[in-house]
């Protein structure tokens, strides 16, 4: 996979508005998002970054007490840990409430598995 340019500036400016004790949640998501899958392009869709290839994949929102890394088909990707909640046809999200949980393995292996699906 090709190399994600250093980043969307567009992105940064978002990181710099997130609340401060979630702002270190948003910065070790999208870092974690960036180290295992470089090719994502990386922009502000809907207000909010947004991660994708050749079809969208997943997604940071934060919340008042957490911040939700979303994915467009979470319903379809492996999730051997049952991290992923939701009801929706396809979308599915996980909470993270510190940035050691953003960094973890388990987070990793999701995205890794969300770039695996291919909905075509």
């Amino acid at each position: 996979m090709g190399k994600m340019e250093s980043g969307s500036a567009d992105v940064d400016r978002f990181v710099d508005q997130v609340h401060p004790p979630l702002r270190a949640i948003v910065k070790a998501l999208r870092a974690t998002i960036r180290s295992e899958v470089p090719a994502l392009r990386e922009q502000i869709k809907r207000g909010i970054p947004w991660y994708s290839l050749r079809d969208d994949v997943c997604y940071i929102t934060p919340y008042a007490e957490h911040v939700n890394l979303g994915f467009f088909f979470g319903a379809h990707i492996r999730d051997t840990k049952r991290l992923l909640e939701g009801t929706g046809t396809n979308l599915r999200h996980v909470k993270i409430r510190n940035p050691s949980e953003a960094r973890s393995s388990d987070i990793r292996e999701l995205i890794r598995n969300a770039v695996v699906y291919d909905p075509r």
